[in-house]
């Protein structure tokens, strides 16, 4: 078994935040591990496989974290390229499941209902980050993918509820077309996780690319590495090398 297929959400968590912070993840608590845990599941988890659903300056990441007073129960949200990113997470510290704490029905269904609070940008309070996103959102148009990540023990019936989808809104009939949610417990996101291993691994190989030419031409050898950030590399530098007559 490789160790992609072995890897633990919470181990790799904790690894990220420790070199994130240069400290003792033991020593932090739950508040600002959820925070980071936010942050982790965007940019380890879910932007390796589409990385235009986050913004690429780090200053624009870090001010996708909008966690804290009039968060509106959003930890991190993003607009890039008419998709919407909303997460929510929730630690539990303890290993082993009946020593976790126990979701509470409420905060999910509250997830739910994200997009209504963030249509009333102009009429509720909330923190300036996320007030700026939601003024950057076309309604019409734009797609929505929610996720409630969770450490805790699920409530009874949570997954049930999840299958309901975001709450509806009127003056928006076809939102919940171009919504998507999700919620996943430590299970799932472990699952998530090594999906996410298993792609870069495959995606992450070496090719020798050489262009030749004739006596007339112009030619150029290059080798790099196809993984994810070497096409990223590529695509910002546009052609490389062109081979062509001199004539």
């Amino acid at each position: 078994m490789s160790e992609g297929s072995k890897a633990l959400f919470s181990e790799h968590f904790r690894e990220y935040v420790e070199k994130s912070l240069g400290e003792s993840f033991d020593g932090l608590g739950d508040v600002l591990r959820s925070k980071y845990m936010s942050r982790f599941f965007a940019e380890r988890v879910l932007a390796p496989r589409n990385a235009a659903l986050l913004p690429t300056a780090e200053e624009d990441l870090q001010a996708c974290v909008v966690d804290g007073k009039g968060d509106l129960g959003i930890d991190f949200i993003a607009r890039e390229s008419g998709a919407v990113l909303l997460i929510q997470a929730k630690y539990s510290a303890g290993k082993k499941q009946s020593k976790k704490q126990r979701e509470e029905p409420v905060d999910f269904d509250s997830f739910r209902n994200a997009l209504h609070r963030l249509r009333q940008f102009r009429t509720l309070e909330m923190n300036e980050p996320l007030r700026e996103v939601a003024a950057e959102i076309e309604w019409d148009r734009d797609r929505f993918q929610l996720y409630y990540i969770t450490l805790r023990q699920l409530a009874a019936n949570q997954t049930n509820i999840a299958n309901w989808n975001v709450s509806p809104i009127s003056d928006v009939p076809d939102l919940p077309e171009r919504s998507e949610l999700y919620l996943l417990d430590e299970s799932k996101l472990n699952q998530e996780l090594r999906d996410t291993l298993s792609l870069e691994k495959a995606e992450s190989r070496t090719v020798d690319l050489i262009l030749t030419g004739n006596e007339d031409g112009l030619c150029a050898g290059i080798r790099w590495t196809s993984s994810r950030d070497g096409f990223h590399e590529l695509a910002n530098f546009g052609t490389l090398a062109v081979c062509g007559t001199t004539n």
